[in-house]
């Protein structure tokens, strides 16, 4: 759901080879945005919460903002959620692939709303988050209308920035993502991918006994758990974001879900070949002998419910040779093809 950044930043090659920002929020938009905001249009509805386009009047050089607004009724929104998930934000800040918070009051008396949703969000609200924001969509949208990413190069590096903000939030806060998915990754302003929507983060250090995330997304531990059963959040993550990397090399999800009555999760829980041989967009290249051998090995072992096959962090998805046999394309490369695909595909 939306976010994003129209700041300018620089990187440098972390320790485990991923990207890193070293500047933090731009001086003009600092966590003082704190006075009236002025509300303009409905930008994305996550059931939790809504967000919204908005301006600062007093602020003119900031522009648009992303107002993110939480629904008081919302389970996910109780006990102080909304501020911990700005809090974690504003912990992540130096991660170019992670959107940018800006301040969080805990209610929206100082919106200023459309007529249409005044009444509605100044008495249903939990508090509302102000962040950066994404104009260009999200890698949802840009694949329902392209399909799958032509670009291999492309594809792996953005890949591996996604992969970034899910190292970033595992190594800085030691926490899990639990929703990811393309709706959650945004084309920020700077054309790098932006992870967002944190809601559903966990502690890694605890046993995770909620269910957590979107049904398509979602590990089989996490989906069929015993009801007192627990399942391991980075590992969880992992197997989302193998969903993610079949989505942009195919442009459609694996399976629907990854029960025993979904067709292709049994066949492929039975004999893993069968997942390629079997799925309507891969079984004539594998037929053909055509498919990728290092992504395919590497989607079976990400997409396993063997938990000693699935990596069990992110370095070992990005050490993979998969990544590691090609050189990576630089951050500017990358931004001008993911312009090109854009414009095509407006």
């Amino acid at each position: 759901m939306q976010t994003t950044s129209t700041n300018s930043t620089s990187s440098t090659a972390s320790s485990s080879g991923l990207s890193q920002k070293i500047v933090q929020l731009p001086p003009q938009a600092s966590n003082s945005i704190d006075e009236t905001l002025i509300v303009s249009r409905l930008l994305g509805d996550g059931g939790q919460a809504k967000v919204y386009e908005a301006t600062s009047p007093s602020r003119p050089e900031i522009g648009s903002l992303a107002v993110k607004v939480f629904d008081k009724f919302s389970i996910a929104n109780a006990n102080g959620a909304p501020l911990r998930e700005y809090n974690l934000l504003r912990k992540l800040d130096d991660n170019v692939n992670i959107v940018n918070a800006y301040n969080f009051k805990p209610y929206t008396s100082d919106l200023q709303l459309p007529t249409k949703t005044a009444k509605t969000m100044c008495s249903d609200n939990a508090g509302y988050m102000s962040m950066e924001l994404c104009e260009n969509g999200d890698l949802f949208d840009l694949i329902s209308k392209r399909g799958a990413i032509p670009d291999t190069d492309l594809l792996k590096h953005l890949f591996l920035q996604v992969c970034n903000a899910v190292n970033g939030l595992n190594e800085t806060a030691n926490m899990s993502h639990l929703d990811l998915k393309l709706d959650n990754i945004l084309i920020g302003n700077d054309l790098r991918p932006k992870l967002c929507d944190f809601g559903f983060a966990c502690d890694n250090s605890k046993p995770i006994t909620r269910t957590f995330g979107t049904l398509g997304y979602m590990a089989p531990e996490v989906l069929n758990k015993p009801m007192q059963g627990s399942y391991c959040a980075s590992q969880a993550d992992i197997y989302s974001l193998g969903v993610i990397l079949f989505i942009f090399n195919f442009g459609i999800p694996p399976y629907n879900e990854a029960r025993e009555s979904e067709r292709l999760f049994a066949l492929f829980n039975k004999k893993k070949e069968y997942l390629f041989k079997m799925h309507p967009r891969t079984r004539e290249s594998y037929k053909n002998n055509s498919l990728d051998g290092q992504l395919v090995s590497l989607i079976y072992k990400m997409l396993s419910g063997d938990l000693t096959i699935r990596p069990r962090c992110i370095d070992e998805v990005i050490n993979d040779p998969y990544f590691t046999t090609s050189d990576q394309i630089s951050d500017e490369e990358s931004a001008t093809r993911l312009q090109e695909l854009l414009a095509a595909t407006e």
